[in-house]
């Protein structure tokens, strides 16, 4: 189990483990990265979302749901019309 702890944190992107140094905190991505990183995997659902032949709607409804049931999201909703 312990293993797996630190291996989610690592795939978060919150910790780093270098073999012979050990695991350290990651420093915290600056506003600019998180949008990047964001653009960057709303593109990679886009291509995955293509092939399954899914409209716009059925997308965006999946991001969504995703949103909603995802645990200890801290993060409200956007209002209607904010992107």
């Amino acid at each position: 189990m312990r293993w797996s702890a630190y291996h989610e944190l690592e795939t978060a992107g919150i910790v780093k483990t270098r073999r012979g140094s050990g695991t350290q905190v990651v420093a915290p991505a600056s506003m600019a990265d998180s949008k990047e990183k964001l653009v960057e995997q709303a593109r990679l659902f886009a291509t995955v979302a293509r092939p399954l032949n899914a409209t716009d709607e059925e997308a965006l409804a999946a991001v969504r749901h995703a949103l909603a049931s995802s645990a200890g999201s801290t993060h409200t909703q956007p209002h209607a019309g904010r992107a």
